[in-house]
């Protein structure tokens, strides 16, 4: 592997792997605490959900989207929750009205209310 082949996939992982600068973890602790890394990996996947806008495979991502979305709700770290509460407004933003409303809709009445919910505690 070259040198540049390293710093790439350093670049590409660094996001799911390393803490804020300003936080006092350090990457052995951010590694041994799942929820930091979990936290680390929604945000990656809201990024590049955002950044794929509308691609062919979204109507085939949504159901796994939904499912990961509704089952990590209850978790009891609020970093995650938050990051969940992006997920759920990066999904709400780039797939279309009618395949939300068509193909997910108990899912997005759910989440809607989860939303309320969640907001109103934080």
């Amino acid at each position: 592997m070259t040198w540049d082949n390293k710093r790439a996939s350093h670049a590409t992982l660094a996001p799911l792997l390393l803490c804020s600068r300003a936080s006092s973890v350090d990457l052995r602790d951010a590694m041994g605490d799942r929820s930091l890394l979990l936290d680390h990996i929604l945000q990656t996947l809201a990024a590049v959900l955002h950044y794929a806008g509308n691609a062919p495979a979204l109507p085939m991502l949504l159901p796994t989207l939904w499912q990961t979305i509704l089952a990590l709700r209850f978790h009891a770290n609020t970093g995650v929750r938050r990051r969940l509460l992006l997920l759920v407004s990066v999904v709400v933003a780039v797939a279309p009205p009618a395949l939300l409303w068509r193909s997910h809709l108990e899912e997005l009445v759910e989440a809607r209310e989860w939303c309320a919910g969640a907001c109103s505690a934080l």
